[in-house]
């Protein structure tokens, strides 16, 4: 038996409470898990200030605080965190 693999998605957000959840349920994850993955979601929040961070947590997603600016940084700190 094959060992499941780990996929990260990182998603850089900044008050996107509008948008994260059509973009977190766009994830195919029980196709993905059926394949032999398991899958991390990690939502890099720039301190928002609506309420981005409890609608991804909510959908299961690990959210992790950035205060540096920048698309770039998120995901050199969603990688680091993955």
């Amino acid at each position: 038996m094959k060992p499941r693999q780990l996929i990260s998605v990182i998603i850089p957000a900044l008050n996107e409470e509008q948008g994260i959840h059509q973009t977190i349920s766009s994830i195919p994850k029980e196709k993905l898990s059926d394949k032999g993955y398991d899958i991390e979601i990690l939502v890099v929040d720039g301190y928002s200030t609506d309420r981005t961070r409890e609608v991804a947590e909510a959908l299961g997603a690990k959210v992790v605080s950035e205060r540096r600016k920048g698309y770039g940084r998120a995901y050199k700190t969603g990688f680091y965190e993955a």
